[in-house]
């Protein structure tokens, strides 16, 4: 079961800007790195993850990417 209270005082003027809880489904419509974006359901699944990319440096692109639960 996922906890759905949490608790906790918020800066008052953090250096990433605004800071404010939301829910994970609120989350996926914030902007965010589409790198980040593919991996952040990850974060809420039971267990552990390796995450495993070839890019080409050159053109800037992943050539594959490989998730292993663990």
């Amino acid at each position: 079961m996922r906890k759905r209270r949490y608790e906790g005082e918020l800066l008052a003027a953090p250096p990433e800007g605004e800071l404010r809880w939301v829910t994970i489904e609120d989350a996926l419509e914030l902007p965010m790195q589409p790198w980040f974006r593919k991996r952040f359901p990850l974060f809420f699944e039971k267990g552990t993850f390796e995450i495993h990319d070839v890019s080409d440096q050159e053109k800037q692109i992943t050539i594959a990417e490989s998730v292993k639960k663990l």
